[in-house]
């Protein structure tokens, strides 16, 4: 009870202009909070349902005991599949996926 009559003590004593100002800028801060989580989750979460991801197509020429390293990095962001040529087919790639590009 004590705190109320503190409280309410409080009120009057700072007055309705301060009281607004502290509404309104308690209001706008929470209103942008809404605004943000809306904006980054669930506008987010609806981007991906729709389905329209691009597709990229990375070739990595690396050395043997870099591979392991490249598929960590690969699928650390997000990679949707990975594979591997190895030896004289990764030559025969290349022709191909020139030829297709040209």
């Amino acid at each position: 009870m004590r705190f109320f009559l503190v409280f309410i003590t409080v009120i009057e004593a700072w007055g309705p202009i301060y009281w607004r100002l502290i509404g309104s800028s308690v209001g706008f801060i929470l209103g942008f909070a809404i605004r943000l989580f809306m904006e980054k989750v669930v506008k987010k979460k609806q981007r991906l349902l729709k389905g329209t991801h691009s597709e990229l197509i990375m070739i990595v020429d690396y050395e043997e005991p870099q591979g392991e390293l490249v598929e960590i990095i690969l699928f650390g962001y997000f990679a949707f599949g990975l594979a591997k040529i190895k030896g004289r087919k990764i030559q025969e790639f290349y022709k191909r996926l020139l030829e297709y590009v040209i």
